[in-house]
């Protein structure tokens, strides 16, 4: 009987394993949720593409804007390869994926957050995701949260399901975006190749990686990128209503404090496919 007993978590390792190789990796466009409180998510191809500000989208911008922008931020243009695919929320974490985090857990957050006045956004004490301001659906992205929260999220879902949840990368969010080209903030509810939707409309979106004015030295594979950063800035892409009615570049990118919270700042996450 002890030989059996001693024989049991061998024999067990050995069914998970062959178990764990006989299930066929997920293909490209498949939808599918880790539990009935995830947030659906889709599976992205591996494949490379050109990431920072190309000369075309450059001269593509009105002459009022381009004089804001900070090419540097865009550039050196440089060639990034996905050699795995990965998943990632088919829309932005909604009021409801988020609810669900909140009263699980008890996740406490300070009631202030950044508002629309009419000319500016100004901090407003008492305002947060539960009441932004206006009125919202539970379907609607969830605002008013900060990079820390967002991280948090991703590692409650971590935590429920065994999988490997976690903001996108920048590398990560151009490629998907750049399946869907120049657009403009008003397409929110058209998916682009991938069968992602708002990737410009909406609002921006919280991503994994530390600030960097540039892209000299940035990781070439996709990956989160952090050495030699500034990680006391965080880094957001995307559009929202207060981005003007000009097309959004794929490439544009901004860095905001990691604790601030905005009626226009979202996020989406990602998560790691097992081999």
């Amino acid at each position: 009987m002890r030989r059996f007993a001693a024989v049991i978590p061998v024999a067990l390792g050995l069914l998970v394993a062959a178990c764990a190789q006989t299930i066929p990796p997920m293909k490209p466009g498949t939808s599918f949720r880790d539990c009935p409180e995830c947030p659906e998510m889709i599976v992205v191809p591996a494949g490379s593409f050109m990431m920072g500000a190309s000369e075309g989208e450059a001269e593509g911008m009105t002459a009022g804007a381009r004089h804001h922008v900070k090419w540097e931020w865009e550039r050196p243009r440089h060639t990034v390869t996905m050699d795995r695919p990965f998943a990632l929320g088919t829309f932005k974490v909604t009021r409801a994926d988020y609810a669900a985090f909140v009263r699980e857990t008890g996740y406490g957050d300070i009631e202030a957050c950044y508002r629309w006045t009419g000319r500016r956004l100004a901090l407003a004490m008492g305002a947060d995701w539960r009441d932004p301001g206006f009125a919202q659906t539970d379907r609607d992205p969830v605002v008013c949260v900060s990079w820390h929260d967002a991280r948090a999220y991703a590692y409650w879902l971590s935590l429920k399901t065994g999988k490997r949840y976690r903001l996108l990368s920048e590398a990560e969010w151009e490629y998907v975006a750049r399946s869907e080209t120049m657009t403009t903030a008003d397409a929110r509810d058209r998916p682009n190749g991938f069968g992602v939707h708002e990737m410009f409309g909406g609002v921006g979106e919280w991503l994994r990686d530390c600030w960097h004015d540039t892209y000299d030295g940035a990781p070439s594979d996709g990956s989160v990128w952090t050495a030699k950063g500034r990680c006391n800035d965080g880094v957001l892409r995307g559009a929202s209503p207060y981005s003007g009615p000009q097309p959004v570049r794929p490439s544009r990118r901004s860095r905001f404090n990691p604790f601030r919270r905005n009626v226009d700042i979202g996020f989406r996450v990602a998560r790691t496919l097992d081999p």
